[in-house]
């Protein structure tokens, strides 16, 4: 073999070595970088799942001092206040008492007298005609019961002897009628609806010619125009 021969040989087997030494630093970088690469992976996969078990953590934990939350203000709205009716008093209640009583409204009126005696429980006379309310109404002994409460507040009051005289007359008491119709006459003698009230009791009982006595009284005495008629037709 030639020198060269040897030569090129030589220069061929120097580049194969050549060759293979820097196949090998090649591997052994390109294999570092993969081993860096997978490390990194590996840290920043971990770091997430470490960061993702605290968050967990912390979301589930309850705190032991919850900060108040501040209501916002409420506004209140002013109270609407309503209108009462203004309060009668008791000449009002007594009038408008009368005024049903006379349009037979009679529970009205016992209603309307009651409510006056809240107010003035010691006047007779809405005793008196909380009375004649009830009378005509058929509760005679509540009406007999008021009767009494106006004569004890007012001793002289005729007008309610009469009323109660009646409504004696009523439960068959007439010998306690009688006297009352008297004491009311000495009183007033000239109480034309006593006059006819006796008058009526002694016709009853037998006593015409007292009975017609005072059914004279009572024409004389009496504005009752249709009253006094009846009493005209029952004289002759």
């Amino acid at each position: 073999m030639s020198i060269i021969h040897k030569a090129l040989k030589r220069s061929e087997e120097s580049k194969a070595k050549e060759k293979k030494v820097r196949m090998r630093v090649f591997l052994d970088v390109k294999g570092r970088k993969r081993l860096w690469g997978t490390l990194l992976v590996v840290l920043a996969t971990s770091a997430l799942v470490f960061f993702f078990i605290l968050y967990f953590i912390k979301s589930t934990e309850q705190p032991k001092h919850q900060t108040p939350v501040a209501l916002p203000d409420v506004k209140t709205e002013p109270a609407i206040i309503q209108s009462q009716p203004p309060k009668r008093d008791t000449s009002q209640l007594l009038e408008e008492a009368i005024k049903n009583f006379r349009e037979s409204k009679y529970v009205v009126s016992e209603k309307l007298l009651k409510e006056a005696l809240l107010i003035e429980p010691d006047n007779p006379s809405l005793h008196n005609h909380l009375g004649l309310a009830l009378r005509r109404q058929g509760k005679l002994r509540d009406a007999i019961s008021a009767y009494e409460k106006a004569m004890k507040l007012k001793p002289d009051y005729f007008e309610a002897m009469n009323n109660m005289a009646v409504a004696l007359e009523a439960v068959g008491q007439r010998k306690k009628a009688e006297e009352l119709y008297k004491k009311a006459l000495s009183i007033n003698p000239s109480y034309a609806e006593a006059h006819l009230n006796y008058g009526l009791l002694l016709e009853v009982r037998g006593r015409l010619d007292e009975a017609k006595a005072h059914y004279q009284s009572f024409l004389v005495l009496s504005k009752d125009e249709e009253l006094k008629r009846l009493v005209q037709r029952k004289l002759r």
